[in-house]
């Protein structure tokens, strides 16, 4: 696992800290019950923060998995490949 997927998937593990399953590139928001507006506010926090970038309103909009979460991060490209 690349080091952008680590911190991505610590950052979901703080955030759903009483999700009791593994946070896997395969979850999507109606998996978590804790993801509601609120998390989803500070998964986009958290991106913003820890990787210094900014997310337009269509990329906050596209965050309803984990796999969206590490494509917005990573890069399309990129993501295929790992």
């Amino acid at each position: 696992m690349n080091d952008y997927k680590k911190k991505i998937i610590e950052i979901l593990n703080t955030i759903f800290d009483e999700y009791e399953g593994e946070i896997t590139e395969d979850l999507v928001k109606e998996d978590i019950d804790q993801w509601d507006s609120l998390a989803s506010a500070q998964i986009i926090m958290a991106i913003e923060n820890e990787f210094n970038k900014h997310l337009s309103d269509e990329e906050v909009a596209s965050i309803n998995s984990v796999a969206n979460i590490l494509k917005l991060v990573i890069g399309d490209d990129i993501y295929g490949v790992l």
